[in-house]
C-alpha cells in the first residue's frame, strides 16, 4: 500500500513487514523484522531497538538513551548529565559547576561542588575534603571528625600520627 499527498509518504509493506509515514517536518517507521520504531519530531527524534535493546530519545537540547544490554542509561538536560552504569554500578551525575559520581564496586563517592571536592572511598576508609576557598586539604580516616577552619590536616593511620597546620583542632 502506497499513498503519497503533496508533502506526505505513507509505505506499507507486508512482505518485508515495513511501514513509514511521512508527514512535513515528522517521520515515522516501523519494521517488524529488525523490531526498530524510529519517530522524528521537529526537533525531537526517538528510536527504539528491540533487538539490541536500546533506546533514544532527544528533545531539543535534551538526550536520553538506555541501552538494556550494556545496561546504560544516559540522560542530558541543557546543563546537567546523568548517566547510570548496571553493569559497572556507577552513577554520575553533572549539574552546571557541580558533579557527583557513585561507584558501587569500589565503593567510592566523589562530590565536586563550585570550589568545593569530597571524595570518600569505603574500601580505603579515606575521606578527602579539598576547598579551593581556604586553599585547605583535609584526609582522614572516617572515624576521625575535623574542626572547621583546618587548613591542612595529615592523619596516618598505622601510627595515628597526627600533623597540623594552620588549623585549631582535631576531634576523635
Amino acid at each position: 500500500m502506497r499513498i503519497s499527498r503533496d508533502t506526505g509518504i505513507m509505505r506499507i509493506s507486508r512482505d518485508t513487514g515495513s511501514m513509514r509515514i511521512s508527514r512535513d517536518t515528522g517521520s515515522m517507521r516501523i519494521s517488524r523484522d529488525t523490531g526498530s520504531m524510529r519517530i522524528s519530531r521537529d526537533t525531537g527524534s526517538m528510536r527504539i531497538s528491540r533487538d539490541t535493546g536500546s533506546m533514544r530519545i532527544s528533545r531539543d537540547t535534551g538526550i536520553m538513551r538506555i541501552s538494556r544490554d550494556t545496561g546504560i542509561m544516559r540522560i542530558s538536560r541543557d546543563t546537567g548529565s546523568m548517566r547510570i552504569s548496571r553493569d559497572t554500578g556507577s552513577m554520575r551525575i553533572s549539574r552546571d559547576t557541580g558533579s557527583m559520581r557513585i561507584s558501587r564496586d569500589t565503593g567510592s563517592m566523589r562530590i565536586s561542588r563550585d570550589t568545593g571536592i569530597m571524595r570518600i572511598g569505603r574500601d580505603t576508609g579515606i575521606m578527602r575534603h579539598e576547598m579551593a576557598k581556604s586553599c585547605g586539604r583535609v584526609s582522614v580516616p572516617m572515624g576521625l571528625c575535623v574542626a572547621r577552619g583546618a587548613l591542612k590536616v595529615k592523619v596516618l593511620q598505622g601510627d595515628k600520627k597526627q600533623q597540623l597546620e594552620n588549623g585549631p583542632h582535631l576531634d576523635t
